[in-house]
């Protein structure tokens, strides 16, 4: 067998794919040739995973792994959920007071707008009831 025709084929026999005649032409050339024993082993480093040869549990773990992470996205999640709602209701209560302040000082700009207007009033509506009295006095028929 030829170096390159093991490299094409050499996952096949990882994984136990191969005929009983291909597999002993694949050993008998791994007993002669050191480049090829040294390129199964690298592929094997490269596929196999150590962890899950030596530890029996490592599905078990690595399942664990899993829900431990979804859980902590799921906490972090909520925990950004519950500041987000603080800091709405914050906004909110700034600028209910912020609103409530420029309403206040609109209508104090509105009563200072037209106060003199109001001032005036009050004058002529004073000097209608200063002329009734003095009215009534020289009259002496007064109503009240």
């Amino acid at each position: 067998m030829k170096c390159e025709k093991f490299e094409e084929i050499v996952i096949l026999y990882l994984e136990k794919k191969l005929k009983k005649e291909e597999k002993k032409k694949i050993d008998d050339h791994l007993k002669n040739c050191d480049r090829c024993r040294e390129y199964l082993i690298f592929v094997k480093e490269l596929l196999i995973d150590k962890k899950f040869e030596k530890d029996k549990f490592y599905w078990e773990k690595l399942r664990k792994n899993i829900i431990n992470r979804i859980e902590n996205y799921i906490q972090v999640w909520n925990i950004r959920k519950l500041k987000f709602k603080k800091g709405l209701i914050v906004f909110l209560l700034i600028f209910s007071f912020v609103l409530n302040y420029l309403v206040k000082i609109e209508k104090v700009q509105h009563i200072t707008k037209y106060y003199h207007f109001y001032r005036d009033y009050k004058i002529v509506k004073n000097l209608e009831e200063l002329k009734k009295l003095v009215f009534c006095e020289n009259e002496n028929e007064c109503e009240d």
